[in-house]
């Protein structure tokens, strides 16, 4: 149930903050399982730093009898290495 929640997340809203330090991606996701949600911030600092953060909360039945460990990965583009 859990193992392929990830692949079928959908976004439910998306939006994005800028100022003079930094610009920051939200994105809300709904998790198909139960009526699980979760929320990614990617913030980018005016010095290339990159922070991400999220929150899953699950919610609904069927939510199964546990949830695996919440992980994540990511590529950046070798053109944007510095």
């Amino acid at each position: 149930m859990w193992r392929d929640a990830g692949a079928g997340a959908k976004v439910t809203s998306s939006a994005v903050v800028q100022d003079e330090k930094a610009i920051v991606v939200t994105l809300d996701l709904a998790i198909p399982v139960g009526d699980t949600r979760s929320s990614l911030d990617y913030t980018v600092t005016s010095d290339g730093r990159v922070r991400v953060a999220a929150t899953l909360t699950p919610s609904g039945k069927p939510l199964g009898r546990s949830i695996p460990r919440v992980g994540m990965s990511g590529r950046i583009r070798k053109e944007l290495d510095t």
